[in-house]
């Protein structure tokens, strides 16, 4: 049985709050988590500021998919899997940069080594198209890769 990749976004990169509180999503955060859930990518988000009770309710109410909300003491406690990328909105493994399709690019990159980009239709089928072809194009980069070095 294929394991699935395990992934750790940081709150900011899925939830923000207005200057009066208010919670609302980062613009294609949903559709980035679906497309990462149709792929069998388990995605744990990381909150920094938010109560878990309240980030589930929000991220439920908003159909937001995701694997498991995490927060700074359970990583104390060092009892969190090993994950294979990171999103992060500060400087790390991968950066979410105020745009998901580039930052679904570059996880891509860092899971399956690609670095293709191609336009689609509509948002969430934008994204599950191009998820699909940056892995295809991985793959066949790292078939090419292997057999290269069988040869040698």
């Amino acid at each position: 049985m294929k394991k699935n990749k395990k992934v750790k976004i940081s709150e900011c990169c899925i939830i923000t709050n207005d200057d009066k509180g208010q919670r609302s999503l980062v613009g294609k955060a949903k559709e980035a988590l679906t497309t990462l859930s149709k792929n069998n990518i388990d995605v744990y988000i990381y909150l920094e500021n938010t109560d878990k009770d309240a980030a589930a309710a929000f991220l439920k109410e908003n159909n937001v998919p995701y694997k498991e909300l995490v927060n700074v003491e359970e990583f104390k406690e060092g009892s969190m899997p090993e994950f294979d990328a990171c999103i992060l909105g500060e400087n790390n493994i991968v950066l979410y940069r105020n745009d998901w399709q580039w930052t679904l690019n570059q996880l891509v990159d860092k899971l399956y080594d690609n670095k293709e980009q191609e336009p689609h239709q509509s948002e969430q089928q934008k994204m599950d198209d191009d998820f699909k072809n940056y892995k295809s194009w991985a793959d066949q980069a790292n078939k090419a890769r292997a057999k290269r070095l069988a040869e040698d």
